[in-house]
């Protein structure tokens, strides 16, 4: 397993471009492009990207704006359970797995 981090949402476009992800988490608010718009863009060029929003914010308003950018999950770290994150990703059928 490999795990990157980028500073924002540009960063992470480029490196999305140099090396595909099988799972991307992302914030709402990043510096640059924000989370929704960087969900939205990677969506376009590639809808079976897996990825899930991990924010603070636990609001409806986001919620539903994350689903409708194209999230597939949206976890609030002040009542995450790791237990869903794994189960989660666990979900995601990896490339090249049997």
């Amino acid at each position: 397993m490999v795990v990157e981090e980028a500073g924002g949402g540009e960063e992470a476009l480029q490196m999305i471009k140099k090396t595909p992800p099988d799972l991307i988490f992302t914030d709402i608010r990043m510096p640059g492009m924000n989370g929704l718009q960087l969900t939205r863009k990677i969506k376009g060029d590639k809808p079976n990207t897996p990825i899930a929003i991990l924010t603070a914010y636990d609001l409806l308003e986001y919620r539903e704006a994350a689903l409708q950018h194209g999230a597939d999950r949206y976890f609030v770290k002040t009542s995450l359970q790791w237990d869903e994150v794994a189960a989660f990703a666990k979900s995601i059928p990896i490339e090249g797995e049997f």
